[in-house]
This record gives C-alpha cells, structure tokens and sequence, in this order.
C-alpha cells in the first residue's frame, strides 16, 4: 500500500509520521474517501440504479464529520506549519 511504502500508517485514528503529498494526494487531501464515493456513483451506474445515490449524501457527511475534520485537526497538532501549507495547496476533495 502506498502509505507503508512511504513508511507511514494508513488507518484512521492513528499517528501519521509524515504528510503524504505524492501521487494521488497531490490533487485531494481525501483520495480513499473520494473514491469510496465514486465507487458508489459507479455501482448505481453498473446497477442501472439510484438506490446507491441516495446514500451519498449520508455517507459524505459522515465521512466530513467523523473522520475528515478530525483528521485534519491531527495533522495541524502533529506537524503545524507544512500541514497548513499543504492544506493551502490541494483542496480538500476536488
């Protein structure tokens, strides 16, 4: 996985030694979760169905609100100045 290979933890929650800035995070703070929600956009394209959309909404906020805020609260504690310098660079989803 890209986190190990940079010699950083990938699961939420726990310490980042680094701040992550190559390959996809070079466009989004949030890459794995946008794609959880375009995986979602793509399963009710291959269904042929709505059903999957509905649930973006719910799935965004909680993705915001329990994980992305909180998330970034960390970075800026752990490593200050470079985060809000990054932060300032790429969005926080697209």
């Amino acid at each position: 996985m890209f986190f190990r290979k940079l010699g950083t933890n990938p699961r939420p929650g726990t310490q980042a030694t680094l701040i992550v800035t190559k390959g996809p995070f070079r466009y989004t703070r949030n890459p794995m979760y946008l794609g959880l929600i375009t995986m979602l956009i793509g399963t009710s394209i291959l269904l042929g169905t709505f059903s999957p959309l509905s649930i973006i909404p719910i799935v965004f906020l909680i993705l915001h609100t329990q994980f992305v805020l909180l998330e970034e609260k960390w970075m800026e504690e752990w490593f200050g100045e470079p985060y809000l310098e990054y932060k300032k660079k790429t969005p926080r989803w697209i």
